[in-house]
C-alpha cells in the first residue's frame, strides 16, 4: 500500500510541475513544443492545432491585451484617511 501511495504522489508531483512548466513557458516555446510533441506522434491532428492556436493567443499579448480589460476614464476615489500616521 505503501508503495501505491508513492506512486500516486510522484505522479501528482510530476502532472504539477509539467503543468506549472507549461503555464510559466513563453508562448514561443510552447508553439515549437506542440510542433515536436505532433511530429513524434505521427503529424498534426486537431487537439494540436487548438493547443497552438491557445498558445499563440497567449503569446499575442500582455495582461490587457485582451480587450475586456476596459480602461476607466473616472479617476480613482479619493479616501479621507490621511497618508501618515495616526498620531
Amino acid at each position: 500500500m505503501a508503495i501505491l501511495q508513492g506512486i500516486a504522489a510522484g505522479v501528482l508531483v510530476l502532472a504539477s510541475a509539467l503543468y506549472a512548466l507549461w503555464r510559466l513557458a513563453p508562448g514561443r516555446a510552447r508553439i515549437r513544443l506542440l510542433g515536436w510533441i505532433a511530429g513524434a506522434f505521427g503529424g498534426s491532428g486537431k487537439w494540436a492545432a487548438k493547443l497552438r492556436s491557445e498558445a499563440a493567443k497567449d503569446g499575442a499579448g500582455a495582461c490587457g491585451g485582451c480587450g475586456s480589460a476596459s480602461i476607466s476614464s473616472r479617476p480613482a476615489a479619493q479616501t479621507r484617511t490621511p497618508a501618515g500616521p495616526r498620531r
